[in-house]
């Protein structure tokens, strides 16, 4: 089972390594084709901090 861990400055996928390229592939496909890893971090960790929260 793929789990998914977001920090300020870091983003960790435990998983299989299908899981992984996977989950990764849905990322990218979420945020545009050529979204690099560095740009799904910042956008994950604004999310989760929520509106009006920097």
């Amino acid at each position: 089972m793929l789990k998914k861990y977001v920090s300020p400055n870091k983003l960790q996928f435990v998983g299989k390594a299908w899981e992984i390229r996977y989950a990764l592939r849905q990322e990218r496909k979420q945020h545009g084709g050529l979204t690099l890893v560095s740009d799904l971090i910042a956008d994950d960790s604004t999310k989760r901090q929520g509106p009006g929260k920097a």
